[in-house]
């Protein structure tokens, strides 16, 4: 481990007689069973011992607070352990940092340390470590997990981690590991049938944990009919999410006890909650219909989970058919209550015609150029003008305020009312840029449908574009950093496929690190520094407003950056994708099919003009304010018709 972080002499010892002298029990009196919460306490008490200069003390310290940090991760086996944290440069500790001389430590301090899950932490990082482990390390692990107590406030701060580990800790042991495993079952089950009596947000997970690891116990074979009966009575009792969560166990727990007449009654009772809910939603004062309509799709997609043979004794075959007409009559009633706008239909043949004719025909790569050049990055100083001119245009909507609603009803932005003769202001500049961004949609819609779809498709029958090509591709790119070739390639190549959703995974996350990366190669500032002392990494739209980003990206591209993919008035792909609020259809819409190729764009056109001075093509480069272009735009004109 770094010794410059900690700041103590690298000559400082780790001794038992420093372990003893600093009481870990002592320190942690009172301390809540999370581990949190325990490294911190450990590392305050380490700065204490900093200050007072016992160096010995504080590595002790140190070393066990960072191994407590590192976060439990039960569902893999081979490395159970991962950091806390990560950075682009540097991560907080990972069991491949511990050195020889303190995992030697840690074999001896072993014994000195009280059962709880400081001892639990050192036993389970030796135990995982080749050469380290031994039986008494699983055992202490296995002791230390088991004071964990099973209450509401500790489960959901990292006790369903440790459960989940020591469940799967146990049998690994073999026969040692029995008695522990009987122990660890018997008090599940316990905290079970008082859940059972009394229910609680707990009794879910600790159910779904039992039916995970499979847990032996002599109540185990009633525990699908008691969760049915805990559904059932939530369901009459109007908590149709626990009834939906308990029918869900309860369906799982039979199937896997080979019942699959039980399993069917419960796949028809979870999607009895879906209906249950839709009424209340479609009916009576402050109807929603469309949310009804939601849930009564999702009610069809369950009900034909039902097995063709239960469907008829359970009733399903008849709701089957109901169902549709159900949907049907919320999804209209959904539309009467819509106000539609419409604008005249745009003739975009015309488009369609002039793409086919620039990539057919063509060998594999001056196909790919013409793709990418079928059109230029989007004219930030012609969008302003245009958004300024609409403005003044339609005064009414100019002069008042305008909110913006995402597709869950959710207020995401808002933009003031136009002060005529104030153009620089803030609120101005902020409704002039709405504008932009939403003229900015109607063209990248045009711009899709008309050229860039019907001109993929004829590259798709012409040619076939290996995975391999695209990775090349972005290998050769100065505009892709080191070591994210692979993956802008491979982003690229599924959008050359047509599976665009695939696509966006690979690049929106490379979009943001591109940024980051050259904006450092520029000098400029991509962190900042919390009062704590901690730097924080900033997130796409706070990198864009950085003084400097035009002169290295051009203007026009980091106004097509924002508007596509950080701006509240866009799409807002970058943060949309980041909090996983992108549905089926939102990756493969427009939106994203223009991202994909703003990024195949972006990087050939680099490549491209790299090669072009080469060949002393290209003599001069025209400074970034003459065009809007910066030191990786470099961008040829588009193919002539």
């Amino acid at each position: 481990m770094s010794q410059e972080l900690y700041r103590y002499p690298e000559t400082t010892p780790l001794t038992l007689a420093a372990l003893k002298a600093i009481d870990p029990a002592g320190v942690l009196d009172g301390v809540a069973a999370c581990y949190e919460v325990i490294w911190r306490v450990l590392a305050d008490a380490a700065r204490e011992r900093l200050t007072s200069e016992d160096f010995a003390g504080a590595r002790v310290l140190w070393l066990l607070s960072d191994l407590c940090s590192m976060m439990l991760n039960p569902s893999n086996p081979n490395e159970p352990f991962r950091p806390f944290a990560i950075l682009e440069d540097r991560r907080s500790l990972a069991i491949s940092d511990v050195t020889d001389e303190e995992f030697d430590f840690l074999e001896l301090a072993i014994d000195e340390l009280s059962t709880g899950l400081v001892k639990a932490r050192v036993a389970e990082v030796l135990w995982v470590t080749p050469g380290r482990r031994h039986i008494k390390q699983a055992e202490a692990a296995l002791a230390g997990y088991q004071t964990v107590p099973l209450d509401e406030d500790t489960w959901w701060r990292g006790g369903e981690d440790c459960w989940g580990r020591a469940l799967m800790l146990a049998p690994m042991m073999g026969k040692p590991g029995k008695n522990i495993a009987d122990q660890l079952s018997n008090r599940l089950f316990k905290k079970l049938a008082q859940e059972f009596e009394a229910p609680s947000p707990m009794l879910a997970p600790i159910a779904a944990l039992a039916l995970e690891h499979r847990v032996v116990h002599s109540e185990a074979a009633d525990l699908p009919l008691r969760l049915e009966e805990v559904g059932r009575d939530s369901e009459r009792s109007g908590n149709i999410l626990r009834a939906r969560r308990c029918y869900e166990l309860s369906m799982d727990a039979y199937r896997a006890a080979k019942d699959p007449v039980s399993s069917a009654r419960m796949t028809a009772a979870l999607a009895n909650t879906w209906v249950a809910e839709a009424q209340v939603r479609g009916d009576g004062e402050g109807v929603q219909p469309l949310i009804a309509l939601n849930h009564l799709e999702k009610a069809l997609q369950i009900y034909r989970k039902v097995p063709q043979r239960f469907r008829d004794q359970l009733g399903v075959t008849e709701l089957l058919i109901r169902l549709p007409q159900r949907i049907a009559e919320a999804g209209n009633l959904t539309v009467g209550m819509m106000q539609m706008i419409s604008t005249p239909p745009t003739d975009i043949s015309r488009l369609v015609t002039d793409a086919l004719e620039k990539v057919s025909g063509k060998p594999p790569t001056e196909a790919l150029h013409a793709l990418a050049t079928l059109y230029p990055f989007a004219q930030k100083e012609g969008a302003r003008q245009a958004a300024t001119n609409t403005l003044r245009v339609g005064l009414i909507s100019a002069l008042s305020g305008a909110t913006y609603l995402d597709k869950g009803g959710r207020v995401i932005a808002k933009t003031k009312p136009l002060l005529l003769g104030a153009e620089s202001s803030e609120d101005n500049e902020e409704r002039i840029s709405a504008e932009m961004v939403k003229s900015h949609a109607i063209t990248r819609n045009l711009s899709v449908q008309g050229g860039l779809i019907p001109a993929l498709g004829v590259l798709q029958r012409e040619h076939i574009y290996k995975e391999q090509d695209l990775v090349e591709l972005a290998k050769a790119s100065a505009l892709v950093p080191p070591e994210r070739a692979l993956m802008v390639g491979k982003g690229l190549y599924w959008g050359m496929a047509g599976d665009f959703g695939m696509a966006v995974h690979f690049l929106i996350p490379q979009l943001e690190n591109i940024v980051r990366f050259h904006m450092k190669g520029a000098g400029l500032k991509t962190s900042n520094t919390d009062l704590a002392g901690i730097e924080n990494e900033n997130g796409l739209s706070t990198l864009l407003d950085v003084d400097g980003v035009d002169a290295i990206f051009g203007t026009d591209i980091v106004f097509e950056m924002k508007a596509l993919f950080c701006s509240p008035f866009g799409p807002n792909l970058r943060n949309t994708f980041a909090h996983g609020l992108m549905d089926d259809d939102d990756f493969y819409s427009a939106d994203t099919v223009y991202a994909w190729w703003f990024m195949l764009k972006w990087v050939v056109m680099v490549h491209w003009a790299q090669l072009a001075r080469l060949e002393n093509r290209v003599v001069d480069t025209p400074p970034a304010s003459s065009n809007g272009k910066g030191a990786l735009v470099d961008e040829p004109e588009p193919d002539n018709p």
